[in-house]
């Protein structure tokens, strides 16, 4: 599946040349319903669902993706106003995950469920990959990371592209600067990116390709 990370032009070229990205916590996410999608009530539910809240937040991260780049709302809230870019993956169909949004909370048995041993996997499922429907203009995907299987530098969490999650092209945002020797500069020698610059479109809200530019590739250099 093709999918979309939005960054600030500074930090897609430190992607580019560490060929990495920054893994999300889920205590850091800027959802606070975050794992909380279940209806709770109940006093003792809130209870568990924050432990296990805090528990997943030790153990494990996620790699958030857009299956469309040409939402205006996703390039003001994700990427830099306009002024970044969009870094397009080639992401295995094994690992992705997609977002369900709902109107309202889950209604789960979580009270027999807890005192039988806990959440079943497809409640986990549900709890892991639903969110508010208003956030349903994101179309996100997901890949989970376990963070000891990622690389910690300076208290963040880094997952570097393997054959799973891919980097096959980057999008210049409407309002983009950034130079394409700047990106040639950092892209690893034998790697290239299919380069897409964007613009607002002219009959509807929306971003799309910039054709009187065209497409073109970008070879690495450093």
């Amino acid at each position: 599946m093709r999918a979309y990370h939005f960054l600030s032009a500074r930090y897609a070229l430190a992607a580019i040349e560490k060929q990495r990205l920054k893994v999300s916590r889920f205590d850091d996410l800027n959802d606070p319903f975050e794992l909380y999608a279940a209806e709770l009530k109940n006093p003792k539910h809130r209870i568990a669902f924050r432990k296990f809240k805090k528990e997943m937040a030790k153990r494990f991260g996620l790699l958030c993706f857009s299956k469309s780049w040409k939402s205006p709302l996703l390039w003001s809230h994700y990427g830099d106003r306009h002024k970044g870019v969009a870094l397009e993956f080639d992401i295995n169909e094994d690992i992705i995950n997609e977002v369900s949004y709902k109107p309202d909370r889950l209604l789960l048995n979580i009270g027999n469920k807890l005192s039988s041993g806990g959440l079943d996997e497809n409640d986990m499922d549900c709890i892991l990959k639903t969110k508010f429907k208003q956030w349903e203009y994101e179309e996100e995907v997901r890949v989970f990371i376990r963070l000891n299987d990622s690389q910690e530098e300076d208290g963040l969490h880094f997952y570097s592209f393997e054959d799973g999650v891919t980097l096959v092209g980057i999008i210049h945002g409407p309002l983009c600067q950034l130079k394409e020797r700047e990106i040639s500069a950092v892209l690893p020698k034998g790697h290239s990116l299919q380069l897409t610059k964007a613009r607002l479109a002219f009959k509807s809200f929306s971003v799309v390709p910039n054709l009187s530019v065209g497409q073109r590739v970008i070879h690495g250099k450093s």
